[in-house]
């Protein structure tokens, strides 16, 4: 009887033993896959962008329309033409339970390079000027004498811009962008944001002197090289929303300069089902237009989703 009894304990220690080891694996394990779950898919996203840019690319050279088919499953796409946005370009959005892509900014994923970044514009401010002067602020913690003056011209604005010295630091870290006098609410301290003509410009860097400024202002084209660098260019961000990742992924066009100077771009173009969410759809990607003018060719590039 205590033989059949040590058997039947035996028997369920071993049982807890082996769920318990069952359980602590799965707990271990499952992350892991879905984190391979998760990347697989992204892995597929990107080569299907890939596979979309080689399409782009091939009508814009040759002419003819090119179709590709996608499956969605529980993804979005949607196009943002090129003059409509900076953020312009074939999108894919999906949902990761593991973050793979941790950026909520824009990065590029198969180039060391941004398609897009913020023009530089340097600001040479090697004047002196004292108070009292109607171009001379008053700013807390900072002196009105030994000033430094410049100019920038902004959109077709020319602009006067001073720059001040902290007197706890000891270093010119304040500047302001006014036309005419004094405007308080046109100054910031570095990587502060002064807004002209609706575009925002932060002050990057100021020497310690005051007398070189650096602003960057719009989103530009980060310009490459025709003939060894792509035209077309990855990127992806992630949101995160409680114990999920919206991640986006798209390609984006930039400007190619020749060995003339000229440039040459992609245009993306809308024409029908800019937005779908799920399903099999067909791609159409025809070239619509090429537009040359004196410093640049400009081909568009519409694209159709049924």
């Amino acid at each position: 009887m205590k033989k059949s009894q040590t058997q039947i304990v035996t028997a369920i220690l071993l049982t807890l033993v082996i769920i318990t080891a069952i359980t602590g694996t799965y707990l271990w394990g499952n992350p892991l896959i879905q984190k391979n779950t998760d990347k697989m898919h992204i892995d597929f996203l990107i080569k299907k962008l890939q596979e979309i840019d080689t399409a782009i690319r091939y009508v814009a050279e040759t002419g003819a329309s090119r179709s590709i088919r996608v499956d969605l499953g529980n993804d979005r796409i949607y196009i943002v033409p090129t003059e409509q946005s900076t953020e312009s370009g074939f999108m894919f959005e999906t949902m990761t339970r593991i973050p793979i892509i941790t950026s909520s900014d824009w990065i590029p994923i198969n180039s060391l390079e941004a398609p897009q970044k913020r023009e530089s514009i340097f600001v040479n401010a090697s004047q002196t000027i004292n108070s009292p002067n109607s171009l001379i602020c008053t700013i807390a913690d900072h002196g009105t004498s030994n000033v430094r003056l410049g100019s920038v011209t902004l959109e077709g604005v020319t602009y006067n811009v001073t720059s001040y010295n902290n007197t706890v630091t000891g270093v010119y870290d304040y500047v302001c962008i006014s036309e005419a006098s004094c405007v308080i609410t046109d100054c910031t301290s570095v990587d502060g944001t002064i807004v002209k003509g609706s575009i925002p410009y932060l002050v990057a860097f100021v020497s310690n002197n005051g007398d070189s400024i650096v602003l960057h202002g719009k989103t530009v084209d980060n310009v490459g090289f025709l003939g060894s660098d792509s035209p077309g260019i990855i990127v992806g961000k992630s949101i995160a929303l409680g114990e999920t990742q919206t991640v986006r992924l798209g390609i984006r066009y930039r400007a190619l300069q020749d060995s003339t100077g000229r440039l040459h771009k992609i245009y993306i173009t809308c024409s029908r089902g800019c937005f779908f969410s799920g399903g099999s759809h067909e791609i159409t990607f025809t070239r619509e237009n090429i537009i040359r003018d004196i410093n640049s060719t400009n081909t568009y590039i519409d694209i159709r989703i049924d």
